[in-house]
């Protein structure tokens, strides 16, 4: 036996070099890398007829002359054909005994209801004798207790446990037995109507239970974390996408991906937990499972790609499920999803194939959808299902950070405003003892933690920007629950420039204290990054908070004037006005206030609600004079004395100053533009419209007027 054994390892690895070099010649002929694909796989499928097939590890190692892409494909796509004898779990499909039905006995199971259907199982309600005669649910599988084995790995309270496993080498099924805890799933949440009068919260909570019976025991999920009040809808998929995400990432953790991420494999047990179930097509990180199955709209490119037989480079990774989980969410948010499957009958690959290529094409943005959605969140969302891997979020941490703090940010901080409006003077005041306070409990217990924050807070206030962060990150490392250090740690990353990991730290002081000044931070970085829209509900917390604070005043009218929100355009126009009136009045000669209100009169006059006043005007000239460099000022300030022209020609030339000063940064004027209509008439802005096309910049474009301002005044004086 062993020595025919060995001859038909002989041979077949004979025949095996004679096509790796037949594959050789294709490539060297140019052919297509998906017509070399498909033709090793016409010429592999008699090897798995043999006594002794070939595994994965012999066809990795026999194509490794063609390249690690190519063999990574082809050995991808021999998986999806069952060819391998011990990896492929279709192999043994035809061998397998009939499916049990409800009202058998399988050794101590009681089935009393088939629950679930696949291609390869049949999940059942059962009876467990021995135990109570307690209700659980048992799925029987074709493939081997690898999934059990999984999830023996991974205990986390997001995804369903185990208590036992078993085959049966006379049906060759497995089963695998899991706790009752629920009916329904993220399919019953996505399809439900999320416009209904109840909150967000009640939804879920609604669906989870909504196909209960009387007869159904209540179990809950093991260690289920407690599921908060929820502000909205959006609210509620940031909350269950951030726990599908942690799960996610414990599972990485134990190198382990999921490989099927959709919303019928996220089970709601009965308080609203979702469960991350089915990881019956779960694989190693070392080792590629995009092949093995998954369901098509859910599929990231890597795997339609080895699907549709297309050659590509990326394998399936943890940024793979990740990318499932960005579809699960992106349909939860708007109720349908970013790629649709096409209605037309088609095989699997061909069917493949056209879904790559409408991820090749992009997607509808969310906010294009339903501009109710909070940004922060949207983005987390698309970032998922980038069709590059490397543009996605390269870990489930991560995303499970950014998706914790996003259904934070609205529901807490409401909350935070509806019980407490307190006068800034208290807020300053209280922060000061929370950071001052820190410094004299330390000074009382010497410590490494208090060393480092303090030494922290003496680089910050000496500018030592870098070396604050690093020393501040050490003390938080030492003790994670400290709101004074992630403050300060906050505030050294802002200022250092990097307002996104900034907001983080803001976020996570304001889970843990609710306060004015965590709301300003909050809001103010909004603005920094340019979500205006999440700059208007942020805002609007932090003005009731803070209460006649002019930053977070000159901050909420800026995103009123560049935001989306609740308000008509006309609306927030006038209650921007109104707050820059108030924080103009508490700061006169801020040049951000200045350059705010110079915007809003263009927006007014633009509406007709309120005409350029020659006070608006000459308020522009100075402004325009003080920041010579600033191109973009210099341009808005020659549109509102343009306007103004029209009623006063004396502005006309006023306007073709700054506009001289804009060419100099490398502005380009265009004749066309609506705003130019009023300098038409100079010949002077004629020949500068036509040197601006082919002047040089005299120097480089630099930016020299913030919108937003720092909330610094609810600081202590040393922070400021």
């Amino acid at each position: 036996m062993e020595t025919n054994a060995s001859y038909d390892s002989i041979r077949v690895e004979a025949d095996a070099l004679r096509v790796v070099a037949e594959l050789q010649t294709l490539l060297e002929s140019d052919k297509d890398h998906s017509f070399v694909v498909e033709r090793a796989i016409e010429r592999f499928s008699n090897f798995s007829d043999v006594d002794h097939a070939p595994s994965i590890e012999d066809y990795s190692r026999w194509l490794t002359p063609l390249g690690e892409s190519l063999r990574s494909s082809i050995c991808r796509q021999l998986e999806v054909e069952g060819y391998f004898n011990r990896q492929s779990w279709f192999h043994a499909i035809s061998e397998v005994a009939d499916w049990p039905e409800a009202g058998d006995r399988v050794g101590a199971f009681l089935l009393m209801e088939q629950v679930g259907k696949g291609a390869h199982s049949r999940v059942f309600l059962c009876r467990q004798a021995g135990v109570g005669d307690r209700q659980v649910i048992v799925k029987f599988t074709r493939n081997s207790l690898l999934e059990a084995d999984l999830l023996g790995r991974l205990r986390h309270p997001n995804i369903v446990p185990i208590y036992s496993a078993s085959s049966d080498p006379q049906t060759k099924l497995a089963h695998i037995c899991m706790p009752f805890v629920g009916r329904s799933t993220l399919c019953e949440f996505i399809e439900a109507d999320a416009r209904q009068d109840a909150r967000a919260g009640d939804l879920l909570l609604s669906v989870a239970n909504a196909s209960r019976r009387p007869t159904d025991s209540v179990e809950v999920a093991e260690a289920a974390p407690a599921r908060p009040r929820f502000y909205d809808k959006h609210d509620c998929v940031a909350w269950v996408g951030w726990r599908l995400a942690l799960a996610l990432a414990h599972a990485h953790d134990q190198g382990v991906v999921h490989g099927d991420v959709k919303p019928s494999n996220v089970l709601l047990s009965w308080d609203g937990t979702p469960l991350l179930m089915d990881f019956n097509l779960s694989g190693s990180l070392s080792h590629s499972v995009e092949a093995k199955g998954g369901t098509l709209p859910y599929m990231p490119p890597e795997q339609l790609q080895a699907v549709g037989l297309e050659f590509g480079d990326a394998a399936y990774d943890q940024r793979s499920d990740l990318f499932s989980l960005g579809i699960l969410l992106y349909e939860a948010l708007s109720g349908r999803l970013p790629f649709p499957l096409s209605t037309a009958p088609g095989d699997r690959r061909s069917l493949a194939t056209e879904l790559l290529q409408q991820q090749r094409k992009g997607f509808v943005r969310l906010l294009a959808l339903d501009a109710t959605i909070p940004p922060r969140l949207a983005a987390a969302v698309e970032r998922c299902i980038a069709f590059d891997p490397l543009e996605r979020h390269q870990s489930a941490g991560a995303l499970a950070d950014i998706l914790g703090a996003a259904f934070t940010a609205r529901g807490r901080l409401q909350r935070a405003a509806r019980r407490r409006r307190r006068p800034l003077i208290a807020c300053t005041i209280a922060f000061s003892a929370l950071i001052a306070g820190s410094g004299v409990l330390y000074a009382s217990r010497p410590s490494e933690d208090a060393r480092l924050f303090n030494a922290g807070i003496a680089m910050m206030q000496e500018g030592r920007l870098a070396d604050a962060r690093i020393s501040l990150e050490r003390s938080l490392m030492l003790q994670a629950d400290a709101p004074a250090v992630q403050f300060a740690l906050g505030l050294a990353l802002l200022r250092a420039g990097d307002a996104l990991r900034a907001q983080e730290c803001f976020l996570k002081v304001n889970r843990q204290q609710p306060s004015a000044v965590a709301a300003a931070y909050i809001a103010y970085c909004d603005c920094k990054l340019n979500d205006f829209s999440g700059g208007i509900p942020t805002g609007e917390i932090a003005f009731k908070l803070a209460g006649d604070c002019p930053e977070v005043m000159n901050n909420l009218a800026l995103a009123y004037q560049l935001g989306q929100g609740r308000l008509s355009p006309e609306d927030k126009l006038l209650a921007a006005q109104e707050k820059l009136s108030r924080a103009s009045a508490a700061l006169p000669n801020s040049p951000s206030v200045r350059y705010n209100r110079l915007l809003l009169q263009l927006s007014l006059s633009g509406l007709s609600i309120t005409s350029v006043s020659h006070e608006d005007a000459m308020s522009a000239i100075r402004l325009a004079e003080e920041y010579p460099l600033d191109k973009k000022l210099q341009v808005d300030a020659a549109r509102l004395l343009s306007m103004r022209a029209r009623v006063d020609p004396a502005m006309q030339a006023e306007a073709i100053k700054c506009l001289e000063r804009a060419v100099e940064q490398g502005y380009r004027i265009s004749t066309t533009t609506p705003a130019w209509l009023p300098l038409h008439s100079s010949a002077q802005f004629s020949e500068l419209a036509i040197n601006s096309q082919i002047a040089k910049p005299k120097q480089r474009y630099q930016r020299f007027v913030e919108l937003a301002i720092e909330p610094a005044s609810l600081l202590p004086v040393g922070l400021q």
